[in-house]
């Protein structure tokens, strides 16, 4: 048989498998997502297309392994207590801090109560007044701070009273503690404060932060136990008072929790709308007198639903020129923080309220 030229392409085609073989090469369509082995695909040459068949698509490149991620090794527990006994100690810091400056946030209130209306009443009003008027009188109204008028203003321009008048409650929050802690035998350096004050503002601060820090939970914590104790003895002292005053004839205890004797009874009841005219007389239990206001001649005039529930209440029972005696709880009156220095921690108050006049 004589050799034909036209079949030699047939003949390359049909041996070329065989020729090729190697490596784990295949001609077959590999699975998707199977990885090919040791396949070096630039090592070969794609394979010729039969006339008017679309060439194969390359075979898929093996898919990435993912890396595990290796994870840090965990702390030792006792790391992680000292991580977390940092972080309570900080934490302990901030909430001393925040507490001072509440009790700041709280003198200045008291304040804002004791001088509240302070411009209905005459000039002659007392210190003592006040502590019965932050009872009395809401503390929505304005602040008026009693100036002196020997002193000039000269030397304080009219653009630094602001400032003028921030150093001035600075003063007298700094005042207000220096009489608490006297209250509860705890001595108080006012030079050592003006000195802290004026070191601060000129970023000179000779004590290291943390220290100041200790110093500061150490009077905070004096300063609680000093109260709570100081209040204890009052409470004790007031609750004896209390069980000695309910044994006299006609005592009572209102629905408010105070108890009372009404020694005149008024001769009408009083509506909300009504303008009601009193004074107080304001005591303790040791009979000292905090505040009189009928030997001052001073009285407190307003509508009676404006009142405090305690004194409404009282006024309510009282009626028009009614006059009565009420022994009030701490928890009523001043609570565990008094007002230093006319009125401790826990005092039970005695007032004796006269309603000498109601219009409308």
């Amino acid at each position: 048989m004589s050799f034909r030229p036209e079949i030699l392409p047939v003949l390359v085609l049909l041996a070329l498998p065989t020729l090729c073989k190697a490596d784990n090469f295949s001609w077959t369509q590999p699975q998707s997502n199977v990885p090919t082995g040791n396949f070096d695909e630039s090592r070969f040459l794609p394979a010729p297309s039969p006339q008017g068949s679309r060439p194969a698509p390359p075979p898929p490149k093996p898919a990435a392994v993912p890396r595990r991620s290796q994870k840090p090794p965990a702390p030792r527990k006792e790391n992680q207590l000292t991580v977390l006994k940092r972080e309570l100690s900080g934490q302990k810091q901030e909430a001393s801090l925040l507490k001072i400056r509440i009790a700041e946030l709280e003198a200045q209130l008291v304040s804002h109560q004791r001088n509240s209306l302070f411009s209905s009443f005459t000039p002659a009003v007392s210190e003592a007044l006040r502590s019965t008027v932050a009872l009395l009188l809401p503390p929505t109204k304005s602040v008026y701070l009693r100036a002196d008028p020997s002193s000039s203003m000269s030397s304080v321009g009219e653009d630094k009273l602001t400032d003028y008048a921030t150093g001035v409650m600075i003063g007298k929050n700094i005042a207000m503690m220096h009489q608490r802690n006297k209250l509860l035998n705890i001595s108080t350096d006012n030079d050592a404060v003006i000195t802290g004050i004026e070191d601060y503002l000129n970023n000179r601060i000779r004590v290291p932060e943390n220290e100041l820090r200790e110093r500061i939970e150490e009077r905070e914590s004096s300063l609680q136990e000093a109260t709570e104790a100081y209040a204890w003895r009052h409470r004790q002292d007031g609750a004896k008072y209390t069980e000695q005053f309910v044994k006299r004839a006609g005592v009572h205890r209102s629905p408010g929790g105070f108890y009372y004797q009404l020694e005149k009874k008024g001769q009408r009841r009083i509506a909300a709308t009504s303008t009601v005219d009193i004074q107080v007389t304001e005591k303790l239990i040791d009979g000292t007198v905090v505040n009189d206001m009928k030997r001052t001649g001073a009285v407190i005039s307003q509508k009676l639903s404006e009142f405090p529930p305690m004194f409404k209440e009282a006024i309510e029972l009282a009626g028009n020129g009614g006059v009565m005696t009420l022994v009030v709880p701490p928890e009523l009156a001043y609570g565990d923080r008094g007002q230093p220095p006319q009125i401790p921690p826990g005092a039970t108050m005695i007032y004796q309220l006269s309603v000498v006049g109601v219009r409308g």
